[in-house]
């Protein structure tokens, strides 16, 4: 007791033999795991989006080589300007058809364009082939060779 009558009562810290965690350490634990967690989420989210744009480019790379292939099934045309092959999109790929950006002719020295292509000379064309899909853009280019001209 303390003067006057009053009684003093002290305010010890927690006893040590009690289990338990403090309001601090929990926070700092929630803390920790909810950016692991965020960061986690974050990485599914890439992994995602990346998995898509390959799957996309895959298609469209399977449309291109399947319209490469039916461009060089067309017989040899001299001179010609282009060729117009029976094309159907493969199972997966993209609804887009591919287009022929240009043909060069070759001479016997060099390519060229068709306005100078002689046909007698012509023994080969360059074709370059273009598939554009959602903004994104690729090429192929191809060589006919005519089956009965000189090597």
């Amino acid at each position: 007791m303390a003067e006057g009558g009053q009684r003093v009562v002290r305010l010890q810290g927690r006893d040590r033999t009690e289990a338990g965690f403090t309001l601090i350490e929990m926070l700092i634990t929630i803390f920790i795991v909810g950016t692991v967690v965020l960061a986690a989420a974050t990485a599914m989210v890439t992994v995602q989006k990346v998995t898509g744009t390959t799957r996309e480019r895959t298609r469209m790379e399977l449309t291109l080589s399947a319209f490469v292939e039916a461009v060089k099934g067309e017989p040899f045309a001299p001179c010609t300007a282009g060729y117009s092959p029976a094309f159907t999109t493969p199972m997966n790929g993209v609804p887009v058809t591919p287009t022929m950006s240009s043909i060069e002719h070759w001479n016997g020295s060099a390519f060229g364009t068709p306005a100078s292509c002689d046909p007698a000379t012509d023994s080969a064309q360059r074709i370059a082939i273009t598939l554009t899909h959602n903004g994104v853009t690729i090429h192929s280019d191809v060589v006919k060779r005519n089956p009965t001209a000189a090597p």
